[in-house]
């Protein structure tokens, strides 16, 4: 009894932290209460005025529970805070004998930013946003590999930050114009895509399957629920180094007291903000492939049910400590946790069928619709093969 009670404030207060933020604003409390345990009554939404100063990307505004988690921890064993201390002296001997460029500068600062990205990932891990097993740990290997990548990419090109690109490279269907094409069959060389599409639909029609369609559905919505997920993780780790690295900067500006390094600080800060800007228009891309791709309906559930998954993964968390600190029993410690990963699983079947139940987004179907017309007919081989929404037998959305 003792053990509950302690559990249903946890929870309580583990929703309030979710809900102060602005990607979680539009959760559903009813899929909460069917999904996690102990969950009793619903924490206050956060506030429009808190809605709109979070929501502004350029402000360096502390966006989240997690993101302000973050910044209180050393991250990297503080390696990454002394590389920035570093690079403020680097700009202090360019200054007077011209040994580092600009452009090294430049490079070692977009460095030490993906460093800390690759942190905030793990400290995803730490806190329940992220798991290494679930989805046979496609998710977290996708996001600590594109960190991995884009490191090797700016140490040897020099070039922006672009590791959202890599993140799409490691996507089962890279993006495309819609979702519809992002979940076929890749077309035969040389075959145009609505050529394609229009054959496969023939093809299921003359199977006369109704198990193709449906496995085609679910195979489609476990697709798009791994894309949304990638994006608010990747979303969230560039949000969670911006402030870290923000954090740095200002750190070593406050401490030059007597005001000696003032004008190496403000040599070194244009190097600064063009690293956030270039993550910002990463974090954009992200952005961009949310509003083309998923449905705001399926862009709900799916995030209801991600907030599930995360109340219960720190749960559990929670109930390990309280078996480790004696104040539950082991047997019942068991219990509750077996019943607790179960939930777990039970949350991904919850998903799939509420993004294959037939109250599907209507206008972003329509879309859909509109940009496979777009693509087909202006295919560069010039092939008038026109593809109408009624040939598309999509089932359950």
């Amino acid at each position: 009894i003792l053990f509950e009670g302690k559990a249903k404030d946890f929870i309580y207060e583990n929703i309030a932290e979710l809900y102060d933020e602005p990607r979680f604003k539009n959760v559903s409390f009813a899929v909460l209460k069917d999904c996690v345990p102990f969950v009793t009554k619903e924490p206050p939404r956060v506030s429009a005025n808190a809605e709109e100063s979070q929501s502004i990307p350029t402000s360096g505004v502390l966006a989240s529970h997690s993101a302000r988690a973050f910044n209180r921890r050393t991250a990297g064993d503080g390696a990454s805070y002394l590389k920035v201390v570093d690079l403020t002296k680097h700009a202090s001997s360019a200054a007077e004998d011209g040994l580092f460029s600009e452009s090294e500068m430049l490079m070692e600062m977009r460095r030490v930013f993906l460093e800390l990205l690759g942190e905030a990932y793990k400290f995803q891990l730490e806190i329940g946003e992220l798991d290494e097993k679930e989805d046979s740990g496609v998710l977290y290997a996708m996001l600590r590999d594109s960190v991995e990548l884009a490191i090797n990419e700016v140490e040897h090109s020099q070039g922006a930050i672009h590791d959202w690109k890599w993140t799409e490279k490691f996507r089962l269907f890279p993006s495309s114009n819609s979702s519809s094409f992002s979940l076929r069959e890749e077309p035969k060389a040389g075959q145009d895509p609505v050529s394609s599409l229009n054959s496969q639909i023939s093809a299921a029609k003359s199977e006369h399957s109704s198990f193709v369609a449906a496995a085609r559905n679910r195979f489609r919505a476990r697709c798009i629920r791994l894309d949304v997920l990638s994006a608010i993780a990747f979303q969230q780790g560039h949000k969670m180094a911006e402030v870290k690295l923000r954090f740095y900067f200002n750190r070593i500006d406050d401490e030059d007291d007597d005001g000696t390094n003032h004008g190496t600080t403000r040599r070194i800060k244009p190097i600064l903000d063009q690293v956030l800007e270039e993550s910002q228009t990463q974090v954009s891309k992200a952005q961009e492939m949310l509003d083309k791709e998923v449905g705001r309906r399926d862009l709900e559930v799916i995030l209801s049910h991600y907030c599930a998954r995360i109340l219960i993964r720190r749960l559990m968390k929670f109930t390990e400590q309280n078996a480790e600190d004696g104040l539950l029993g082991k047997i019942e410690a068991r219990n509750y946790l077996i019943d607790m990963d179960q939930r777990v699983r039970n949350v991904m079947a919850k998903t799939l069928e509420q993004l294959l139940s037939p109250e599907c987004d209507d206008q972003h179907l329509e879309q859909v619709l509109d940009s496979v017309l777009e693509e087909g007919n202006n295919n560069e081989n010039g092939d008038k093969t026109h593809l109408h929404p009624q040939d598309l037998q999509i089932e359950n959305c």
